[in-house]
């Protein structure tokens, strides 16, 4: 199997910070579905308040309706939480509220790299809350350790 995405926007890196409800939305949360969307917040806000950094992001929006959210270096905030993750993350959106999660070896690589591994799908969290949709990302892509 492998990720398969009609390009509609240039590859490109995006720094971002942490989101508030008091300042404008990000322009890529335009291209997913209200709860993808959330989800995603709440990822990205997580990320950021266990590692003080910002975190670099790509995403994109196809013809045929695959949204693509992909995370760069995740394994920053997850180490220090005692769990192994891969370098990238590559999550794609399905209908029904599904998940995949696709991972890859190399800070470097993006979400239409061949060298990127299905890991599983699942379906979001009922419940829209910060800490049960990281808890959830974590789960899907990370690993605890034995320290």
């Amino acid at each position: 199997m492998s990720l398969k995405i009609n390009e509609i926007r240039g590859l490109t890196m995006v720094r971002q910070t942490k989101i508030s409800s008091n300042s404008n939305a990000p322009e890529w949360l335009l291209h997913f579905e209200s709860r993808e969307s959330q989800y995603l917040i709440n990822i990205v806000n997580s990320l950021i308040d266990h590692t003080d950094f910002d975190i670099s992001i790509d995403y994109t929006n196809s013809v045929d309706k695959e949204r693509v959210f992909h995370i760069y270096e995740p394994f920053i905030a997850l180490n220090y939480l005692g769990f192994m993750s891969p370098s990238v993350v590559s999550l794609k959106f399905k209908e029904g509220n599904k998940v995949e999660f696709w991972s890859g070896d190399d800070n470097g690589l993006n979400m239409f790299s061949e060298r990127l591994v299905f890991e599983k799908e699942s379906t979001l969290p009922s419940n829209p809350h910060q800490s049960i949709d990281f808890w959830h990302f974590v789960d899907s892509i990370g690993t605890l350790t034995d320290d």
